[in-house]
């Protein structure tokens, strides 16, 4: 073999390892910029956590405050699996009105019907709706991590919280925000409450219990103008139904 020859061997060589590095480093900077991506996407995320402890001034998220692509904000909870453990910290979102239709007029549901109606929800808010017809369908998914933040009928621990009667409500809870920022006006409050089928009282997703007793196909409804709850059955009943997105947030790495 000629010096040309090698000399050409050798130059070939050099290209199919430049371009081999080239490619190694195109890969490294997409994985940047999809991490990048991920960042700013929580940069709303870290501002509601600090909403509270920050002055209003400095523009930091407040409870009751519309967040473009991701709802209302209105707190964060750190639900618990079956065996007691923590199963993430989430920050809250609602939809800023009640289910509706497609003419704006909200919906009045049988429980039934309205986790159809909120899993058929797409693009709103930028998010799409998810079924989950119980409490533990939707802790289960939250613990294997396929709920992806997506509008589901909240649970009662976010709309009233685990008060008991005259309890005070927890500020992470809908029934807490009914009058904060861009929630304001916009919850049933007139309807005759001692009506059980009325716009009034809005579902979630947590069967109802009376002190420990699990009361077997009866879901919690919860009028959120005073936090008080009671159970409707899952299919001839009728309710309102507000529904919220849960964002996890990052650990620490």
């Amino acid at each position: 073999m000629s010096f040309m020859d090698k000399s050409r061997n050798m130059a070939s060589s050099d290209r199919g390892g430049l371009e081999a590095r080239i490619a190694e480093l195109e890969g490294a900077f997409a994985a940047m910029s999809r991490r990048l991506a991920e960042v700013e996407a929580q940069l709303h995320i870290s501002q509601a956590l600090l909403g509270d402890f920050a002055p209003s001034s400095n523009g930091a998220l407040k409870r009751g405050s519309f967040v473009e692509n991701e709802g209302i904000f209105f707190g964060e909870w750190t639900p618990l699996n079956d065996k007691g453990q923590p199963i993430g910290r989430y920050i809250l979102f609602a939809a800023p009105e009640d289910l509706s239709d497609k003419g704006g007029n909200p919906l009045y549901l049988s429980f039934e019907d309205a986790a159809v109606e909120v899993a058929s929800l797409h693009n709103y808010c930028g998010h799409d709706g998810v079924f989950y017809d119980s409490e533990d369908s939707l802790l289960k998914a939250l613990e294997d991590g396929s709920y992806k933040g997506g509008w589901i009928l909240p649970p009662k621990a976010i709309v009233n919280g685990e008060n008991d009667e005259n309890d005070e409500l927890s500020p992470n809870t809908l029934s807490a925000n009914i009058f904060n920022g861009d929630f304001k006006d916009t919850f049933c409050l007139s309807a005759n409450e001692n009506d059980m089928n009325n716009p009034c009282w809005y579902y979630t997703c947590s069967e109802y219990r009376s002190g420990q007793l699990v009361w077997d196909g009866k879901i919690t409804v919860v009028l959120v103008k005073d936090g008080d709850d009671f159970w409707h059955g899952r299919t001839k009943d009728r309710a309102a139904c507000r529904p919220c997105r849960l964002v996890r947030v990052p650990e620490p790495r």
